[in-house]
């Protein structure tokens, strides 16, 4: 654990308006999709990726958006974006061979202005108002969290084909996004990790790493990562069932 720059990268940030840039990551293959690529599967009556974008682009805490997508999908993020007006797009730029690799490129190209750096899922289409906001006043406090879920199955390690043991589920969660950090604090985690080449597979791992704990925001369950085909059917059933809670 990397614990030498973990007090200098972090800072409590008091300031009445805080410049927070979202980092949606869009950039893979949609290999477990049978061929469908997710973010353009349609979700009612606009793409998956549009879902997610929207909300960013009309929230008030949110100043500015870069759009990570695979390099085979960049010119077709950028269409999206004109076609629905997503002005707080600054840049759609190409991502890397992996999620670390991707949100290293959309952190790359964020405003030197920014405080806060929300890093959302593009295959995450139920995000909300209110999850972006605790997750900024969570990260501006504390200098990083995510949205995270409580375990409810029954969770069991095995080993070729046995199962050699049942975890306690007790203080287990399931990790959602939007994850938001102190810019300043995520930078430095980055850089301390790729120092070690530590396999990354999100974000908070990298602070983690300077002994810093992120705070867990409760999430929602119908937050979903859309991963396989049928997650798009489930995802249309919880647009109805959202549509018919609106009075």
């Amino acid at each position: 654990m990397i614990r030498g720059t973990a007090k200098a990268a972090l800072k409590i940030i008091d300031k009445k308006l805080l410049y927070v840039t979202a980092i949606v990551v869009a950039g893979g293959s949609s290999t477990r999709m049978k061929g469908k690529d997710k973010l353009f599967a349609s979700l009612g009556s606009e793409p998956v990726l549009a879902s997610s974008l929207r909300v960013l682009q009309n929230s008030k805490d949110i100043h500015e958006i870069i759009l990570v997508m695979s390099e085979e999908t960049v010119s077709k993020g950028r269409e999206l974006c004109a076609m629905h007006g997503f002005d707080k797009i600054s840049q759609v730029v190409a991502g890397g061979s992996t999620r670390a690799e991707s949100t290293g490129k959309g952190i790359a190209a964020a405003s030197r202005k920014a405080d806060i750096l929300l890093i959302h899922d593009g295959d995450r289409p139920f995000l909300t108002q209110d999850m972006i906001f605790r997750s900024i006043r969570a990260a501006a406090k504390h200098g990083a969290a995510t949205l995270a879920v409580s375990m409810t199955p029954t969770v069991k390690r095995g080993s070729e084909g046995h199962v050699i043991e049942t975890i306690p589920r007790k203080d287990l969660y399931e990790i959602q996004t939007p994850q938001a950090f102190q810019c300043d604090l995520l930078k430095a985690a980055r850089a301390a990790v790729q120092q070690t080449g530590e396999a990354i597979t999100d974000d908070c791992m990298c602070v983690e790493a300077l002994g810093i704990r992120p705070v867990l925001v409760e999430g929602d369950r119908t937050n979903i990562k859309i991963t396989y085909p049928e997650d798009l059917a489930i995802a249309e059933a919880i647009r109805s069932w959202k549509e018919e809670q609106i009075p």
